[in-house]
């Protein structure tokens, strides 16, 4: 799941692609993010960004973002929904 921070929930989509740092991460024509990007990474290792694959299944607009009162929350764009009262709105709200 996608979430957008204030807004709620966007999107639902399959990992593709093991998370991995920008510069290395490989795009579907074999080029790096990085590259792409015209990203320099930081030698310091704690400091780098990391990309995940992911094939969007459904998406909504911001302004249609799915939320609820208590909802989990994690402002990274892509995690792994665990809370089951989450998990419950979303499925509805997604129709998975």
């Amino acid at each position: 799941m996608a979430y957008v921070k204030k807004a709620g929930y966007v999107g639902y989509g399959e990992v593709t692609q093991q998370a991995a740092p920008i510069h290395t991460f490989r795009m579907p024509d074999g080029a790096t993010l990085g590259e792409r990007l015209c990203f320099r990474h930081n030698d310091e290792e704690d400091k780098w960004d990391y990309a995940v694959g992911v094939v969007w299944r459904k998406t909504f607009p911001v302004s249609e973002a799915k939320w609820f009162q208590g909802a989990f929350a994690k402002p990274p764009v892509v995690c792994r929904i665990r809370d089951s009262q989450t998990a419950a709105f979303l499925s509805k709200e997604f129709g998975i």
